[in-house]
């Protein structure tokens, strides 16, 4: 029997090359083959990396005020709105040859669900005898949108669970209804919770792309037991930290030659937690540095590592080992919100890494969420202004909701919203505490932090926003760039950010 596994495309303004390695249907592949099945994967997104540029979606309409024709430039917002891969018609015709017995659809985030939405009703009409399920966390916390477009099952949390017991039920071998986290059409309880995982992690390892020193992405790791309440890791992947086994991660680099041995080679970590367990994530790090005989092998960590739980000599130790950048996540910069938000919070601690990563010439970069409950443009200017003093570039996550988390609006408000409205590229006040235009202020003000620490030939941008105290951007008129004003930001967010700038450079300039 045969699968077609697809990674469908995606719409917004941007999309991460380094991210498309389809971590959640690369796990499959193990499965399927131990099973006797053949398959073969369809990563949309990556044969069309850069983008077609499309219309901006009538839904995304209150964005217009803010996209600058021509605009460019380190200062810049978002521009053009982009479709990563083919239309539904030329899928469902790509999928109608394979003559499959099970398409699986992997929806990796409810923000991309319309893409998948659209394209599950063709596939229905091009494939009629094919099994169309969807999976990934996407379809995991609002599964009923899927069973109305067209799926005749949705594989809710990790697939690991069900997916070897639905193989055995497509060949007749047990009926569908014994298969763990499976929600079909007609279910009553599909909203509910899906089946905590349970047993050993399967390590995953995709490539993104290709050269002289290819990248990777691996998975080794999963659940958190922190409950931050904005973060939806928990949804499908519980609350329990678990590992795989480090001879499961030798065993899957041998078996898929990933990469050639003694090959160069740089490997992102998509998890969320790999200093849970300090000891096996150093020696998960030798593992996959004796795959290139430790020579030209490189590591990164984008989703961010647990600032808490690093120290002075870890740090070096990682540096030595190959991090190419530390990513730090604070989340949250007030002890109110992080109280509010479930969240830890110790600026000492954080500044304490970010300082040693300094001193060893390590790259950092700072995330923290604007737009929370509770936020004020206020807090949000304070926390850029506080990233502007430290020895990091600023990372903004404008927030965004996620159907199951506490706090947030029920699934029947979802199903009533475009999906498109849940990416934070969206910009939508969800819960009010900022507005669109407050959030897109921060977003430049965030952009601005990190020109201001690595200048490059932008001084003419920097001494007119300097000059004005207002936000300008770069934009392109007649074959060159041009400094203009932004015409539309929350002019007391700018002011504000100048003034707290200059008295917290005092400050520092006091201590030194």
């Amino acid at each position: 029997m045969k699968a077609l596994l697809i990674q469908p495309p995606l719409e917004d303004f941007y999309f991460s090359p380094a991210r498309a390695a389809a971590l959640g249907l690369e796990a499959l592949k193990p499965i399927l083959e131990r099973a006797g099945w053949t398959w073969s994967l369809k990563n949309y997104p990556r044969e069309e990396h850069r983008g077609l540029v499309k219309s901006l979606p009538p839904e995304l309409g209150h964005l217009k005020p803010h996209l600058i024709s021509g605009e460019g430039g380190p200062a810049g917002y978002f521009r053009s709105w982009r479709r990563f891969g083919p239309e539904p018609d030329i899928i469902s015709a790509e999928a109608a040859t394979e003559k499959p017995d099970l398409i699986l659809i992997s929806c990796f985030a409810w923000a991309y669900a319309g893409e998948t939405l659209e394209l599950l009703p063709r596939l229905r009409a091009a494939c009629p005898d094919s099994f169309l399920l969807v999976g990934g966390a996407g379809a995991t916390v609002m599964p009923r949108p899927f069973l109305s477009a067209g799926a005749q099952g949705v594989l809710r949390g990790e697939a690991e669970a069900g997916f070897p017991v639905l193989l055995e039920a497509l060949k007749g071998r047990r009926p569908l209804d014994s298969v763990p986290n499976l929600v079909q059409p007609g279910a009553a309880a599909a909203e509910e919770p899906p089946l905590p995982p349970e047993g050993p992690v399967a390590p995953v390892i995709g490539r993104v792309s290709v050269g002289s020193a290819p990248r990777y992405s691996a998975s080794i790791t999963r659940g958190c037991p922190r409950g931050c309440r904005f973060c939806s890791n928990r949804l499908c992947h519980g609350t329990v930290f678990r590992e795989a086994s480090l001879t499961a991660v030798k065993r899957i680099l041998g078996d898929r030659g990933i990469p050639s041995p003694g090959a160069g080679w740089h490997l992102n970590f998509e998890d969320d937690n790999l200093l849970m367990d300090r000891e096996y994530f150093l020696a998960s790090l030798e593992v996959f540095r004796e795959r290139s005989r430790r020579r030209s092998f490189t590591f990164s960590a984008e989703n961010g590592l647990d600032y808490t739980l690093l120290n002075r000599d870890l740090i070096r130790l990682l540096k030595e080992k190959g991090l190419t950048q530390l990513n730090l996540s604070l989340g949250v910069f007030h002890p109110d919100r992080a109280t509010e938000q479930n969240r830890f919070l110790r600026p000492d601690l954080y500044e304490a890494a970010a300082e040693a990563a300094a001193a060893l010439d390590l790259p950092v970069i700072t995330y923290f969420i604007a737009g929370l409950p509770g936020d004020t443009s206020e807090s949000c200017v304070d926390a850029l202004v506080y990233l502007a003093g430290q020895t990091t570039r600023a990372g903004i996550s404008l927030f965004y909701p996620v159907p199951g988390l506490e706090g947030i609006p029920a699934p029947e408000v979802f199903s009533r919203m475009p999906p498109r409205l849940c990416a934070g590229s969206a910009a939508w006040p969800w819960v009010g505490s900022l507005t669109t235009e407050e959030m897109i202020t921060a977003f430049r003000l965030s952009r601005l932090v990190n020109l201001l620490k690595d200048p490059g030939d932008f001084t003419e941008l920097i001494e007119t926003i300097g000059k004005t105290r207002r936000l300008h951007t770069l934009v392109k008129k007649d074959r060159r760039w041009v400094v203009t004003p932004v015409p539309r930001q929350d002019e007391a967010m700018v002011e504000r950010f100048f003034r707290e700038a200059e008295k917290n450079r005092r400050r520092l300039r006091g201590r030194d």
